[in-house]
């Protein structure tokens, strides 16, 4: 058992052993996809983070079962913590009681669990157990929205307003906005969604949602997809993340060239904040990978080495075990 290694470890530091020195403990990384530029980002950060443990990464190629096995693979090989960036979140439930089984502690990445399982019921060893040894970290979705929402007011009002304005092309006051959404059931994409537009509404603009479509978070996926959205009734494009809203843009500069929509995407990339420079974007808004990575060392840190807790701030909302970053919003000089 786990619980019995670290004794044995404690005791032979406390004994004055030497000779020979304890390996890195064992923390591997399962990402959903190796083709995500965020999580890509998360990864490298990580990778600093992490010097002081033995942290291989297994790409699972957006399939959850290949995720499965090399989780069971890590586990076999003697896994003292596990980093999980799902492919789908439902499978949470499974690998947190094959992480109670075994003792290992396990934290999430950027793909949020259902809230039952990572907080489940009180009462019971298990549901204990969970609550000390299972977190997740990411960031705040609703957030993000609202911060969507506020670039998309302060463009409005650098033009004089909205209504009226050479931006409300069919002069209704009521503002068309078509949004690309990262992942069908995805909890940050369906939380974005919905909060960059109560968001608007929220600010007094009259809304009207005239499309969605799901693009996978992915860039040439957003390009395909573009195809389809009725951009002569469009006036703002909402995107889940920097590479969608980028897709959008090319095929907008490709296929609409005398067209100019503000797109507002989220994660700050390098790639999205360029963007913002040039002006193809009007604002992203940070997901704050260095932020991520260092809770997530710490984490690690306090559930294998004892140390505290990290301590939430103005930029960092801790809720129980879960840990979300609050980032900051990158825009243009409108």
């Amino acid at each position: 058992m786990k619980r019995i290694k670290h004794l044995f470890l404690s005791l032979g530091a406390m004994l004055g052993l030497t000779g020979c020195s304890a390996s890195p403990s064992q923390v591997p990384i399962f990402a959903y996809a190796e083709d995500d530029t965020f999580i890509s980002s998360l990864l490298v950060e990580l990778d600093r983070e992490l010097q002081g443990y033995d942290h291989p990464i297994h790409y699972s190629n957006r399939d959850q079962n290949q995720q499965n096995s090399a989780i069971l693979e890590e586990i076999d090989n003697g896994a003292d913590c596990l980093l999980v960036n799902l492919v789908d979140r439902l499978s949470a439930s499974a690998i947190i009681e094959k992480a109670y089984e075994e003792e290992i502690p396990c934290i999430f990445l950027n793909r949020r669990p259902l809230d039952d399982d990572l907080d489940p019921p009180e009462g019971g060893l298990f549901g204990t157990w969970v609550r000390q040894h299972c977190f997740y970290v990411g960031s705040y979705p609703g957030y993000e929205g609202e911060k969507q929402a506020e670039i998309a007011d302060t463009y409005f009002q650098a033009q004089g307003g909205f209504a009226r304005s050479p931006i409300d092309r069919n002069g209704d006051g009521v503002v068309q906005v078509a949004i690309i959404k990262g992942e069908q059931g995805h909890q940050d994409a369906e939380e974005r969604s919905s909060a960059c537009l109560q968001g608007l509404k929220n600010r007094g603009y009259a809304v009207e949602a005239v499309a969605s479509v799901y693009a996978n978070w992915e860039k040439g996926k957003a390009k395909e997809m573009a195809a389809s959205l009725p951009f002569e009734d469009i006036e703002l494009v909402f995107s889940n993340n920097d590479d969608m809203a980028l897709g959008v843009a090319e095929y907008l500069e490709e296929n609409e060239p005398d067209l100019f929509l503000p797109i507002i995407g989220v994660d700050g990339t390098a790639a999205g904040k360029a963007a913002v420079e040039d002006g193809t974007l009007i604002g992203t808004v940070v997901n704050d990978a260095p932020k991520q990575a260092k809770i997530i060392a710490e984490l690690v840190s306090h559930l294998l080495d004892g140390t505290p807790l990290p301590v939430g701030n103005e930029s960092f909302l801790i809720e129980s075990n879960y840990y979300y970053s609050m980032g900051n919003i990158v825009s243009s000089d409108f």
